[in-house]
């Protein structure tokens, strides 16, 4: 799975719109927007934050490592 494509269907699962997103982080639309097309490429920080808006969180797991049910995983060969 791609990172924007992870990202969109975080906010489909809990129903946030980017709007929504970018007025609870505090920055405008388009940084958003930026960040769920495939040109998006945010920070850690700033991955981390908006994920904790919307009641997600990163995580590394090591390679072969049992994945918690319900994750998705981004996988870089697909960027």
């Amino acid at each position: 799975m791609r990172f924007s494509e992870a990202m969109r269907e975080v906010m489909r699962l809990t129903k946030t719109t980017q709007a929504g997103l970018a007025e609870a982080d505090g920055v405008r639309c388009s940084a958003v927007q930026r960040m769920c097309s495939r040109m998006g490429n945010p920070s850690v920080r700033v991955l981390s934050r908006r994920l904790a808006r919307m009641g997600y969180r990163v995580a590394l797991v090591p390679e072969g490592a049992a994945l918690p049910e319900a994750c998705m995983v981004i996988d870089p060969a697909e960027e």
